[in-house]
C-alpha cells in the first residue's frame, strides 16, 4: 500500500500510489473473501527484524516521536471537519471553525491524508509532500 507517513518519510507520487492500490486490489478481494467465509488465515512468519520493529523500537517511536504537538492547520482550512471524523482516536475537536488537538494522537495521519485543502501539516516534515487517502467520505 502506498506510504503515508508524511510526518517522517517521503512520500510517492499520485500516480506511483494509485498503481499501488490497484496491485493490492486482488490480494485485498482474496483477504475479504478468506474473512467473509471464515476461512483461516495464512500464518506470516515473524521475522527478527519484525521483532525489533515492534519490540523496543516501536515503543521508543512512541515514547519520544508520537505527539500531536506538530499539527498545524492553516488558512486553507474550509472548516468541512471530515478531520474530527477521521481520527480513530477523537483526538480532534473544533473551536472556532478550526480544529484543536487534545492530545492523543497515534500518528495514523489519515486526517492529513484525507485534508480536501491540505489545510493540515505536520510541522515542516509534510510540506510538498503527496497525500493519498484511499478512504471514502462519510
Amino acid at each position: 500500500m502506498p506510504e503515508n507517513y508524511v510526518a517522517m518519510f517521503p512520500t510517492p507520487g499520485e500516480a506511483e500510489c494509485r498503481a499501488k492500490v490497484e496491485r493490492a486490489g486482488p490480494r485485498v478481494s482474496a483477504l475479504a473473501e478468506q474473512i467473509r467465509t471464515g476461512a483461516v488465515l495464512e500464518e506470516v512468519p515473524v521475522t527478527l527484524k519484525d521483532r525489533l520493529q515492534s519490540g523496543p523500537v516501536n515503543p521508543l517511536f512512541y515514547a519520544l516521536y508520537v505527539r500531536d504537538k506538530g499539527f498545524t492547520v492553516s488558512e486553507e482550512c474550509v472548516s468541512c471537519e471530515k478531520c474530527t471524523r477521521r481520527c480513530p482516536l477523537n483526538n480532534i475537536e473544533y473551536a472556532d471553525g478550526r480544529p484543536v488537538w487534545k492530545g492523543n494522537c497515534t500518528h495514523c495521519m489519515a486526517y492529513i491524508a484525507g485534508c480536501p485543502t491540505e489545510a493540515i501539516e505536520y510541522k515542516s516534515n509534510s510540506r510538498g509532500r503527496h497525500r493519498h487517502y484511499i478512504g471514502t467520505d462519510e
